[in-house]
């Protein structure tokens, strides 16, 4: 390809048809046409590019047997998944059997399809990951939130109770 970005680019004469040997980016006016003479000018560009479609699948397997929280079994996942960090697309099989009680994870570089991460452990063991993560109680992750509590807190029993016979109440 050509600094344009053409793959085939071609010029010709716009009356006889001919081909030129003019770039396409010449100014015009151009010049005559060596066969008949004409300054018309035609010209076919072709431009391409190289697509990759990339898929993936998504299923459960529910038991119809099991209240509503067990009846999801088995969930797999299957297909290309973009890093975010790297911008390269990978390959990622994810199974959770709650059956056999399994958890497996492949995820492959989908250029060479080298293992870069694989995990395979009971699924009772894969806990706080995704949206299950712990996140934190808000008093043990700040300090000093919980130092504004405290100091909040210590100003409100500064105030008298509000108690009944406080309020003209027997």
């Amino acid at each position: 390809m050509d600094d344009n970005n053409f793959d085939e680019c071609v010029v010709r004469c716009g009356a006889c048809k001919e081909i030129l040997s003019e770039s396409p980016s010449q100014p015009a006016p151009a010049e005559p046409c060596p066969h008949c003479g004409s300054t018309l000018r035609a010209i076919k560009s072709v431009v391409s590019d190289r697509i990759t479609p990339r898929d993936d699948i998504k299923g459960k397997v529910k038991d119809p047997n099991k209240r509503s929280a067990d009846k999801e079994r088995v969930k797999f996942e299957s297909g290309y998944n973009l890093h975010k960090q790297s911008g390269k697309w990978n390959v990622r099989e994810r199974i959770y059997d709650r059956n056999a009680d399994r958890y497996t994870k492949t995820i492959k570089n989908g250029e060479t399809g080298e293992v870069l991460q694989h995990v395979d452990k009971p699924l009772h063991e894969h806990r706080g990951h995704g949206s299950a993560k712990k996140k934190g109680k808000l008093i043990g992750r700040n300090s000093s939130i919980l130092n504004q509590i405290r100091a909040f807190l210590s100003r409100i029993r500064q105030f008298p109770v509000n108690r009944r016979s406080d309020r003209g109440h027997r």
